[in-house]
């Protein structure tokens, strides 16, 4: 069996495979809005992590009636 290159290769003399073309492209405002949304993502996950955990113990948010924050929002919308 005969190694069968693409059209597009190069021959080069160390042994690391160059690709030359292909691959993906962001543009700038691609990645602006990709870095929003995570922003906005770790701003909520704090703001949850906060209230579960300090909040709990000292701000007076009660999760005592549902020890599962999720439950509730589940039972509401899958009805």
């Amino acid at each position: 069996m005969e190694l069968v290159l693409p059209n597009n290769y190069v021959v080069i003399d160390e042994e690391v495979m160059m690709y030359l073309d292909g691959g993906a492209y962001l543009s700038k405002r691609a990645c602006q809005g990709i870095c929003a949304a995570a922003g906005v993502l770790a701003t909520a996950a704090g703001k949850i992590a906060y209230c579960i955990g300090y909040g709990v113990l000292n701000r007076g948010c009660d999760i005592n009636g549902n020890p599962y924050p999720w439950d509730g929002f589940i039972s509401a919308t899958v009805r």
